[in-house]
């Protein structure tokens, strides 16, 4: 780390300036405490620094490949009318993380999508992307079944963009050979919000 570095580049400055001063040619016990301690509380200062930056790098690293994997396959979209927000929606494509002999994954285009609606209706049957003033389509296509999401099950509070106001729905496309994906959530009053997605060279 580059603070860590810092501090113990101006320590060994001090130190030098000390010796220069004589400070360590003193023979006393009494006038080596002083800067017994400032080398301590420098050793301290750096061990906390390198710990700190080493923290940083290894909560980067032990990030499952699945976690990095749902990131890079979310999105997040809003209606927006003036300044009042209509509705908000996530999405995440979920095929990449399903085994490559998942027949679900194999005939859909499989997403786990989170709505949220203003003036909803409360049941997940007649509300959030089922809401009758509202469309949900991929790739101008109309989504084949949807169900409701188990939150807890699917670990749903540990993806990106999670609201617990949200309605969760796992929806099922038809598959396209199409490398691109656009999913269009469109209120018929206030406009609609895209989000794109891309297949990886191994789903191709």
């Amino acid at each position: 780390s580059n603070y860590a570095l810092t501090t113990v580049i101006l320590f060994e400055m001090a130190w030098v300036a000390s010796l220069s001063k004589g400070v360590v040619y003193k023979t006393r016990l009494t006038s080596l405490v002083p800067l017994a301690l400032v080398f301590i509380i420098s050793f301290l200062i750096t061990l906390f620094l390198i710990t700190g930056c080493e923290t940083k790098v290894t909560s980067v690293l032990h990030q499952s490949d699945t976690q990095i994997t749902i990131m890079k396959n979310t999105q997040r979209g809003q209606i927006i009318n003036s300044l009042d927000t209509i509705a908000i929606i996530n999405a995440t494509y979920l095929n990449p993380i399903m085994k490559p002999d998942n027949q679900d994954a194999k005939k859909y285009e499989i997403f786990v999508v989170g709505v949220f609606n203003s003036n909803d209706i409360k049941n997940y049957e007649k509300g959030g992307i089922h809401n009758p003033n509202y469309t949900l389509t991929m790739n101008n296509s109309n989504y084949e079944k949807s169900k409701k999401a188990n939150v807890e099950k699917m670990q749903l509070a540990n993806y990106p963009f999670y609201n617990p106001w949200m309605k969760y729905y796992i929806v099922y496309f038809p598959k396209v050979e199409n490398n691109t994906m656009t999913l269009i959530y469109a209120n018929k009053t206030f406009g609609k919000t895209t989000l794109t997605f891309k297949k990886s060279i191994n789903q191709k």
